[in-house]
């Protein structure tokens, strides 16, 4: 199983480790306010202060599943409102979503360079800058998920807000 979706195919992780679900750009913002963040409160920090109003209160969620896979379908849009639980749901600008094992988040974000990573006259993104990334870390710890767009079938169509369902085993 790959660790890139590009039209909906499913995603392998390891069960029992939580993701961060965010938007690919999003951890540029991130990495750029990294030294002036508390990590002992990361997740607080990141909403409050790098993603603050009116940016998005909703930057990622955090995921957890039993499964070693992870289907497109579910991510399912949601209309945004002010009484949603923010920690249920993530929004996205470019439809283009990173899954990371918390555990090497920083580490992930320290070498990660958007730009790099869509700088391609032929394909969505670098495959061989993600490859030379990704081969840092073990199978299943980081996955990229582009929206398959609009019509696709998929409820990830690109830009918007999202929540991720649980299948049931």
């Amino acid at each position: 199983m790959n660790n890139v979706s590009t039209n909906g195919e499913s995603l392998s992780l390891l069960p029992e480790k939580r993701y961060y679900v965010i938007d690919a750009l999003y951890l540029n913002d991130i990495k750029d306010k990294i030294n002036s963040l508390d990590q002992a409160n990361l997740d607080q920090e990141i909403r409050e202060k790098v993603f603050a109003f009116p940016r998005t209160d909703t930057p990622f969620v955090k995921y957890a599943s039993n499964r070693n896979i992870f289907s497109i379908e579910q991510i399912k849009k949601v209309n945004y409102n002010e009484e949603m639980a923010k920690d249920t749901i993530f929004s996205t600008d470019t439809g283009m979503i990173l899954l990371i094992e918390q555990g090497i988040l920083i580490d992930f974000m320290q070498n990660f360079d958007y730009d790099t990573l869509t700088d391609s006259l032929t394909d969505l993104i670098d495959i061989k800058y993600w490859d030379e990334l990704t081969n840092r870390y073990a199978p299943g710890l980081v996955n990229l998920a582009i929206a398959p767009g609009i019509q696709s079938g998929f409820d990830f169509e690109g830009s918007g807000t999202y929540k991720i369902t649980f299948f049931n085993s």
